[in-house]
């Protein structure tokens, strides 16, 4: 793999200088930044690393490692300094996996090139993150008897509803357990009973608080090569969380357009609105389902 783009934050102009030299001696494509201002401006293009120092005049390294991790989460981030790691405060970015190398150690440069392709390759190996609280989520899931439910007539005319009020082609609601993501129901666009969860957006969009648009995914990294979405001709995304009364996120009602499409605050608002509607569905018929059981 060849042409990874990789953020070199450094405060230093020689510091930086000599670590993009050995990351380009490796192979790969290194971008100088010299602040935590810059790398936030630079993580708005395609970012497949970034190696940071520890201490910068508007931040530190931990900043560093936050912003790649509210922008772009499945994203390396090498921590490359002298600093002790027992000096680095890292009680902001708990939980979160930062590579320690330090920049004085033999070979740094050659080695640092090494270590960088192996966290990219992992990546992209890696089809999807988890959520933190996946274990949570999926228990949660299971409590609902999709088939059960009997709510695939009710949720196809919804969807029918949601793609004509906002004038998108496609809507669709899913809910996504271990390994796949289950349709309940489809208007406009034909996605079978299920697809891979490696193969989906909704994916990634439960890790969102609530609604997630991808305006054109030809234009986001995460979906280049994604042979599903091609196939289907699928260019923009936007799919709000349907939530259980405990706040776990189960599904998502989406909207799917074969054309790049934006999204209004307000229509975001609205699809948040629907997708509480679902929500609510499926809360009600579960419990009496429940009580009928009894």
């Amino acid at each position: 793999m060849s042409g990874m783009n990789v953020v070199c934050a450094d405060a230093d102009t020689t510091a930086r200088t000599n670590t993009t030299s050995a990351l380009s001696d490796s192979g790969l494509s290194p971008v100088e930044t010299a602040s935590v201002a810059d790398v936030r401006d630079e993580l708005e293009n395609d970012v497949d690393c970034v190696v940071t120092e520890s201490d910068f005049e508007d931040g530190t390294g931990m900043d560093v490692v936050r912003a790649v991790r509210e922008s772009a989460p499945d994203v390396p981030c090498v921590l490359y300094t002298d600093e002790s790691p027992t000096d680095i405060d890292t009680t902001q970015v708990e939980g979160m996996v930062v590579e320690y190398f330090r920049k004085s150690s033999p070979d740094a440069g050659e080695r640092l090139g090494d270590l960088v392709r192996d966290l990219v390759t992992q990546r992209a190996q890696i089809s999807y993150i988890l959520p933190e609280n996946e274990d949570e989520r999926l228990a949660a899931l299971a409590e609902y008897d999709i088939e059960e439910l009997d709510l695939r007539e009710s949720f196809e005319r919804t969807t029918e509803l949601v793609a004509s009020h906002f004038g998108w082609e496609a809507a669709f609601v899913g809910t996504v357990d271990q390994t796949e993501e289950q349709f309940i129901a489809c208007h406009g666009i034909e996605l079978g009973e299920s697809l891979n969860r490696e193969d989906t957006i909704c994916t990634h969009a439960i890790l969102e608080e609530q609604v997630t648009v991808v305006e054109d995914i030809l234009g986001d990294h995460r979906f280049l090569g994604n042979e599903t979405l091609t196939s289907v001709g699928v260019r923009a995304y936007a799919g709000a969380n349907i939530d259980t009364p405990d706040g776990q996120t189960i599904g998502s009602l989406c909207l799917i357009d074969y054309e790049p499409k934006e999204m209004s605050d307000e229509e975001r608002r609205e699809l948040a609105m629907f997708a509480d509607e679902v929500a609510e569905q499926l809360e009600l018929r579960r419990q009496v389902l429940n009580t009928e059981v009894e």
